[in-house]
């Protein structure tokens, strides 16, 4: 049995009403790439990179009674919870917001492709959020035209809603961190950003290399703060305005700046003490998203040989040779990220994507 589950045959056509089309197979996942033209991008071949481990470590032995083989973590960018499912029925979502000035205006119909990125860094977040007014989107680089005031339906991703019909959606999830990947990418291997806030600050010509790039540093707030420390910035991160700018200078007094290799204990470090086999998939167009080139003690150690392509997960799930535990970036044009690491990123072959490894785990 696995943790994830169920056959879905239709596919969406980026933004039209959904159609009916055959269940993607291991030969034709181009069907994920619907929306996109092949001068955009080429399905990599199926085939595993020389340098990836073909023998998997013994597996953990588990009661009898526990049907779960294997956990994976499709992890995906930079989509609320009202932008795909505000408009799920009984969900707790709205299909309106509110701009800065009180103004509120219905969340119009979502483009398949953004046309910007709206900036959504730590800073970004707290404006946004504006102490739980949720009214500064507006004010945002990239969102001053309300781009980030637009929702999408069942009739334009279809499948997600489908999952939602027969799986649980979590209406009162809540991002770990205001800030952008790299600090919410290590909560989903190691359940904290250890106070790190924001992405890196040395800007070199090695993004997201993390322990390979030595002059690389994050912002970060110390690990031992008192509790008056945290109280005091909780306050100001509620204060934080465009009419209250000290804020900003106060909180940033806290602040300090660590080296981007980070010597701290990880969920794929405990899996392989407890002897429980794991791989971490993540696409080379996309290195910030890969997490674990941050952790000290896998990117040196033979615990690297787990990290492996995106590209090679379907092939995984054809072969029988899933780890017990995966943590999958996907494929960068699957990644719904609005334009990165593609400016024409499409939701709709992202889904589709999501599709076919559903698909392919029940086969």
């Amino acid at each position: 049995m696995l943790l994830v589950a169920v056959v879905i045959a239709i596919a969406c056509t980026g933004g039209s009403a959904p159609t009916t089309s055959p269940s993607p197979t291991f030969n034709a996942v181009a069907a994920a790439t619907e929306g996109y033209s092949e001068k955009t991008f080429s399905i990599p071949p199926n085939r595993p990179p020389a340098s990836r481990p073909t023998a998997l470590p013994s597996p953990a032995a588990l009661p009898a009674s526990v049907p779960i083989k294997h956990v994976i973590f499709i992890v995906k960018e930079n989509r609320t919870f009202d932008h795909y499912f505000g408009k799920y029925p009984g969900a707790d979502g709205t299909t309106v917001g509110k701009l800065l000035d009180g103004t509120t205006v219905p969340l119009t119909p979502a483009p398949d492709v953004m046309s910007a990125s709206i900036t959504h860094g730590y800073w970004s977040g707290l404006f946004s959020i504006d102490g739980g007014r949720m009214d500064g989107f507006n004010t945002i680089l990239g969102g001053e035209q309300l781009q980030g005031y637009t929702q999408f339906d069942r009739a334009t991703i279809p499948h997600y809603f489908d999952y939602a019909d027969r799986f649980v959606l979590a209406d009162h999830l809540f991002t770990s961190e205001y800030g952008p990947t790299l600090p919410e990418h290590l909560y989903t291997v190691a359940s904290s950003s250890f106070g790190i806030m924001d992405n890196k600050t040395h800007h070199t010509d090695l993004p997201g290399r993390y322990c390979d790039d030595p002059h690389s540093s994050v912002p970060a707030f110390p690990q031992k703060l008192s509790a008056s420390a945290q109280r005091r910035i909780m306050r100001l991160q509620n204060r934080l305005t465009d009419d209250h700018p000290k804020a900003m200078f106060a909180i940033s007094g806290y602040l300090k700046k660590v080296r981007a290799c980070l010597q701290i204990p990880s969920l794929p470090e405990k899996l392989s003490q407890a002897g429980i086999s794991w791989r971490f998939y993540n696409s080379p167009q996309f290195p910030i998203g890969n997490v674990l080139l941050a952790f000290r003690r896998i990117r040196f150690t033979s615990l690297w040989n787990n990290v492996v392509e995106s590209d090679t997960f379907l092939n995984d799930i054809r072969d029988g040779n899933l780890a017990q535990v995966s943590w999958v970036n996907p494929p960068a044009p699957y990644n719904e990220h609005p334009m990165l690491p593609h400016r024409d990123q499409s939701v709709c072959a992202g889904e589709n994507w999501s599709v076919a490894v559903m698909n392919a785990l029940q086969e």
